[in-house]
């Protein structure tokens, strides 16, 4: 499953990296963004719904730092590392209730 969230994860960053690129001369791109993200929380346990914004908006972030560094393979590594935290607190949380 690793090496699914990693090539998710790897187009995940160069498409930002395109839409910015684009956006920056000027033509507006962002309708080329996919939803690979909820994949990938599909994938790990972490459930999309309401309540999970900010780890949504955390993962943008991860994404956009990824894309500014231009160092993918240390930053998907983390990315992933801080996934495997939030479906662990995901699962916690379930079995709590």
């Amino acid at each position: 499953m690793k090496q699914i969230l990693t090539l998710l994860i790897q187009d995940d960053i160069k498409q930002t990296r395109l839409v910015r690129t684009l956006n920056s001369i000027n033509i507006d791109a962002s309708e080329y963004l996919t939803n690979k993200s909820s994949v990938i929380f599909m994938l790990m346990g972490i459930e999309s719904e309401q309540g999970n914004e900010p780890f949504l908006d955390a993962y943008f972030r991860k994404i956009e730092i990824a894309v500014a560094d231009q160092t993918e393979e240390k930053h998907i590594d983390l990315i992933i590392n801080w996934l495997e935290v939030i479906a662990e607190g995901a699962r916690k949380t379930q079995t709590a209730a």
